[in-house]
């Protein structure tokens, strides 16, 4: 699995990457007090079949927290995701 450090908005976002590239992609985002690690498992499964990314949110894993409240906001931070994951 190769870990990417994405710099977005002054800040480092943690994403580990596994699978083809050329197969269907499968974006994992945990949910609170959990982490990238926890689709480790779910992704040996699948990753013959798919590129999978798993995403280390703000504040959690390798991912440090977002400086302000705001940028907490969903529409805040689905852009940034949306933008990780786009590159």
């Amino acid at each position: 699995m190769k870990q990417h450090a994405i710099k977005m908005d002054n800040h480092t976002f943690f994403v580990y990457e596994t699978g083809d590239r050329q197969l269907p992609t499968l974006i994992c985002l945990h949910g609170m007090t959990a982490e990238a690690n926890s689709f480790l498992e779910l992704a040996g499964y699948l990753r013959n079949d798919f590129h999978i990314l798993l995403v280390d949110l703000p504040g959690h894993g390798t991912t440090a927290p977002l400086d302000r409240e705001e940028d907490y906001h969903f529409s805040s931070l689905a852009k940034r995701i949306m933008a990780v994951i786009s590159r």
